[in-house]
């Protein structure tokens, strides 16, 4: 192995985690303030880190370079998994991909002016990513690769052009109460662990360095996001036009009001760039990875070429029309996605082959460890179930406190 192995496939695990969850993570996250948005991203950071040692310790002792992610669980859990896995996996999938599609008719309906447009700018934008998929994987790696390096330096770009307008007094609000609404928007900026299988087997298997490769490709994914979130928060106010709450409440990606709160042509330029290389390099990784398990399940009911081109057909298809007939799902979508599919796939049976495991080798405190993670993805998951139910409901408090019902015999503070 070359000595900088481990640092390609760390840029490989935060290129995974990083993408569009970007563009949501400021907006909802911000609305609990830095201190608490920092504090969860650290959180849940450490969460899914453990998570990714897990499946990758397992996967080394399965000693089976060629087993997938259902593989894994299947040997892990037990063969009910599938149940759990097949439809968690179109819910990660389908979910990602309206969401992408939503935010990039959003992002270059905003950024260019053109509001009545916005269908015909998502469909263009549908278009030329599907093509990527479609053309071959040679392709996309190729072009994964230069968007990639767009991403980088249109988002060092932006830090330095956007951090001069930071205000302090944006950096002090804190609503602690509303950090649990935002932690399916945070798992959603981590998941990286369906990769884990090509991780291992480009490591060699070698422990020490596939857990040196997770750490160091999810700390970077760390400092990127926190690094945006302290811009977005100190750019943006709470409230008015061009705020996080206006923001939340559209369903826009960050970059929208940021480009709109500062008056120059740099800023527009450089969030389109950005915005862009963050939705591409997300719905082609996501649209490839779909694509390949509708393939794996339509298994041979079809001869070769019919079910390559019918499992396109169902990859992308379906979340366009969903996306055309409601366009504005970005932040619902992701905290879905996040609250839900992420939490169960990539936290709670990770943790559950985790208990499997220790208990067969009796590691109490791996056990507890096992356990404790059990118990928080399982009120991740309890708790998005529970606001998409209706059942609780978690509101900023800036939204109460400019937004709330107006008492009689008081004025609106709008």
């Amino acid at each position: 192995m070359k000595s900088d192995s481990v640092w390609l496939v760390s840029l490989w695990v935060s290129g995974a985690s990083l993408g569009a969850g970007l563009l949501a993570l400021p907006i909802q996250s911000g609305l609990a303030g830095l201190v608490p948005a920092l504090s969860g991203l650290v959180f849940i950071w450490a969460l899914m880190l453990g998570s990714g040692i897990i499946l990758a310790d397992f996967f080394v002792d399965m000693k089976q370079p060629s087993a997938g992610l259902f593989t894994l669980f299947k040997q892990g859990v037990g063969s009910w998994s599938r149940w759990l896995v097949t439809p968690g996996f179109l819910l990660v999938f389908y979910g990602l991909l309206i969401a992408y599609l939503s935010g990039s008719g959003a992002v270059l309906a905003s950024l260019l002016h053109l509001p009545k447009l916005e269908w015909l700018l998502l469909l263009l934008f549908f278009l030329i990513c599907t093509g990527s998929v479609l053309v071959g994987l040679g392709f996309i790696h190729r072009a994964n690769m230069g968007f990639m390096v767009l991403l980088l330096g249109s988002f060092m770009v932006m830090l330095l052009l956007v951090g001069k307008h930071i205000e302090s007094k944006n950096l002090v609000y804190q609503d602690w109460k509303f950090l649990p609404s935002t932690l399916p928007i945070i798992l959603c900026s981590f998941a990286y662990q369906n990769i884990i299988p090509s991780v291992c087997t480009s490591l060699h298997n070698d422990r020490v360095q596939i857990r040196r490769a997770l750490f160091y490709g999810t700390l970077i994914s760390l400092l990127v996001n926190g690094l945006w979130v302290l811009v977005v928060v100190g750019v943006l106010p709470l409230d008015g036009e061009s705020s996080l709450l206006n923001a939340f409440h559209q369903n826009q990606p960050a970059t929208i009001p940021l480009a709109q709160s500062i008056p120059a042509g740099d800023i527009q330029f450089f969030s389109l760039l950005f915005s862009l290389a963050a939705l591409f390099t997300s719905y082609v990784a996501v649209g490839e990875g779909l694509r390949n398990f509708l393939t794996d399940l339509l298994g041979n009911a079809q001869n070769k070429d019919n079910r390559r081109w019918l499992a396109a057909g169902l990859t992308f298809i379906p979340p366009l029309l969903i996306t055309l007939i409601y366009p504005q799902l970005f932040l619902k979508v992701l905290n879905l996605v996040g609250g839900l599919a992420i939490a169960l796939l990539f936290g709670l049976l990770p943790a559950i082959i985790l208990f499997y495991q220790t208990r067969k080798k009796k590691r109490k405190w791996q056990q507890i460890i096992a356990v404790l993670l059990c118990m928080i993805f399982s009120l991740l998951f309890l708790l998005e179930c529970g606001q998409e139910a209706g059942l609780l409901q978690i509101h900023p408090q800036v939204e109460y406190m400019w937004h709330g019902p107006i008492q009689p015999g008081k004025a609106s503070p709008n």
